[in-house]
């Protein structure tokens, strides 16, 4: 059938969790996180079309990307277009780059992509509010994709505060398997022991008990690596014997104040799994990374890096490694 409209295209970027804390699991089943994203420049490419004819039709060049109803883009088609008079039907053509399962949120950058367009293209007129609103219905990191810049999220990941983070450059390596959401946060709360509930007085002695941080946020210093101490106190400023009065937004200003603050409460558990996950922090920091981390629920582990030359040289210092062990490694930068 003919086209109604030329295909709308849209770029779905990938995002990475710099920090991921699981608070509590609440009643609905979901988690309570404590989180900070930030988006980066390894995307998909989504092109709509409207037709005559009705129905949904999902096309992609990735053969294990389902494009029936299990697909957020689907369901996201179906949602927006229960709120339009259209009676005609959607076309997408999905170009994938984003790996599946990886921690990326590629699923949800990609519904996030579908409202904006279809809002383009059917002329509905709603706004960012109501767009995230209606995301938050299809998943819970597809707000963040509907919003402009990095940013801490809070609740199940919907709650969005906007922060200035600088330019940032990462090598991310994905070992071509997924993990399952649902499975590390599961296994996170069946496997929470005495040790993962310490407070950071009782890890290091009369250190510190917490961590107060301006803007009304508060991140669980207990979770702070052991090794990146010494690197966090040094930009602290108000040190007491007890507590950190530390200034968020000082911290990150600079790739060497947010790697103090990489953490994923899921990262032990999928490392417990998967060896791979530790083996490939050790070849990102080996190669110069400023920090590395496991981002989302797995398995992509991403290398942070201050400068794009240092990210370079540490890409084809890894790629012929990483690719030997047939993994994927990708570079990319954060965008705004």
């Amino acid at each position: 059938m003919a086209e109604i409209t030329t295909p709308l295209l849209l770029e779905s970027p990938a995002k990475v969790n710099l920090r991921l804390e699981i608070l509590r699991k609440r009643e609905d089943g979901y988690h309570e996180i404590r989180t900070i994203f930030q988006k980066i420049n390894l995307h998909d490419r989504l092109y709509f079309s409207l037709k005559k004819r009705r129905g949904i039709q999902i096309r992609t060049d990735h053969p294990a990307l389902p494009t029936g109803k299990k697909n957020l883009v689907h369901r996201a088609i179906s949602f927006i277009m229960g709120k339009s008079d259209f009676k005609g039907g959607v076309d997408v053509l999905i170009e994938k780059r984003i790996p599946l399962g990886a921690g990326l949120g590629g699923g949800s950058s990609n519904a996030a992509a579908t409202l904006r367009g279809l809002n383009q293209l059917l002329n509905m007129d709603l706004s960012t509010k109501e767009l995230m609103e209606m995301g938050v219905q299809l998943g819970a990191d597809v707000p963040f994709f509907l919003f402009k810049g990095a940013a801490i999220g809070s609740g199940i990941g919907e709650r969005l505060r906007k922060i200035t983070l600088p330019r940032l450059w990462y090598i991310l390596i994905y070992p071509n398997f997924e993990v399952s959401t649902g499975w590390a946060y599961q296994n996170y709360m069946l496997n929470r022991s005495k040790r993962a509930n310490l407070t950071f007085k009782e890890e290091f002695k009369e250190d510190c008990s917490g961590l107060a941080l301006s803007s009304s946020v508060s991140l669980n210093v207990m979770s702070i690596s052991g090794g990146r101490l010494k690197d966090l106190r040094q930009e602290v400023k108000g040190l007491t014997k007890t507590k950190y009065h530390i200034n968020l937004q000082e911290l990150l200003k600079s790739a060497k104040g947010i790697s103090a603050l990489l953490y994923n409460d899921l990262e032990r558990v999928v490392s417990s799994r998967f060896p791979e996950i530790s083996l490939m922090r050790e070849m990102l920091l080996g190669a110069g990374a400023e920090g590395a981390l496991m981002t989302g629920s797995g398995p992509t582990v991403f290398g942070l890096f201050p400068e794009e030359q240092r990210a370079i040289e540490a890409f084809h210092q890894l790629k012929r490694r990483v690719r030997g062990k047939g993994w994927k490694i990708f570079q990319a930068h954060s965008i705004p």
